[in-house]
């Protein structure tokens, strides 16, 4: 299966059976339990001291421990979970310990795994003590894994146990399961693998054509929108040359000035607003600062052509700026009348 992170919500674990630490309850009402052991599992999954280590907290406190695994059915039926299968929860989150606790049956260390106490709910508390020679624990999670080789053999290496809080998955549980024997339970749990697995299938494919959809949209969405602001470019120039048009009119201006005017208008950008609509008072701003501008570099020529003509010898000194402001003009003109 895929790993999260917009891929899918990675494969279902449900591990083999994890005995009994001890089944004698302390004074706080818990027992000791293995959540799930380092190494390699019946089930052929390798789980390294570091997974488990960064997974302990994904075994909090409160986590429910069903009475069974629930199958696809139940899962359809109630997937919201049955609350009179919680036969107990955790106590505390599970901590690893590398060693582990001493098992009272063998006077030897339990060996390095994830473990917690659990709290017993009263209904499922005499039935618990009375069969914990032949039941355990098995976590039901959802993780990666890779085939891969470990300590000399060959399975299914798991790199990752999903915490549902991030990745937004079913909750952890760590349910009370008998102990697994040939054929018909193993069998059992399996085809309930494979049905969860092909709706875990049907509902990736589901995401996946819903992404597809949405990419398509979102393509559309911002064609459109080019369009849109295409279209409004082209409205904000005929607004701006309306608004040019008369601005020149109401200022009377000799046609070489306004021929200047409109060179040096037509030169600038648009001043657009943020809904891709022309900024009318920022460029009328614009505009009457370049005619008042323009106006009065004319008449300073105008008057300095006056006071001295050109082409008259030994004249004021002023024959460079009236040649420049006819090279940039074309010449003065009388100004329009009416």
């Amino acid at each position: 299966m895929k790993s999260p992170g917009g891929d899918g919500p990675g494969v279902l674990i449900q591990e083999d059976f994890q005995p009994l630490v001890e089944a004698e309850i302390a004074a706080d009402g818990t027992i000791p339990v293995c959540v799930i052991k380092a190494g390699w599992s019946k089930n052929k999954r390798y789980y390294s001291e570091s997974v488990l280590t960064r997974a302990a907290s994904i075994y909090r406190k409160g986590t429910h421990m069903l009475w069974n695994h629930p199958g696809p059915n139940a899962l359809r039926e109630q997937p919201g979970g049955d609350l009179n299968a919680i036969a107990s929860v955790l106590s505390e989150e599970a901590h690893f310990d590398p060693v582990g606790p001493i098992n009272p049956k063998t006077g030897k260390p339990n060996g390095a795994g994830l473990y917690a106490r659990a709290r017993l709910i009263s209904t499922y508390r005499d039935r618990i003590l009375e069969l914990a020679e032949t039941i355990g624990l098995s976590h039901r999670v959802r993780g990666r894994e890779v085939a891969g080789t470990a300590e000399g053999r060959t399975g299914k290496i798991v790199e990752e146990i999903y915490d549902p809080a991030k990745y937004g998955l079913p909750p952890v549980t760590v349910d009370w399961v008998a102990r697994p024997a040939a054929g018909g339970s193993v069998l059992v749990e399996e085809e309930e693998m494979h049905m969860v697995d092909e709706e875990i299938t049907n509902f990736e494919e589901a995401i996946a054509e819903r992404d597809a959809r949405i990419t398509t949209l979102e393509e559309a969405h911002a064609a459109a929108e080019a369009t849109i602001a295409e279209h409004m470019t082209t409205i904000a120039g005929f607004r701006a040359r309306e608004i040019l048009a008369e601005s020149i009119a109401a200022a009377k201006l000799d046609e070489a000035v306004e021929a200047r005017v409109r060179a040096l208008v037509a030169g600038t950008a648009l001043p657009m607003t943020d809904d891709h609509a022309l900024d009318e008072a920022a460029y009328t701003a614009a505009v009457s600062e370049t005619i008042e501008a323009e106006k009065s570099y004319a008449a300073t020529i105008a008057e300095a052509a006056r006071a001295a003509p050109v082409g008259v010898p030994g004249g004021s000194g002023s024959t460079g700026a009236v040649s420049d402001f006819l090279d940039r003009t074309g010449g003065i003109r009388a100004p329009r009348r009416g």
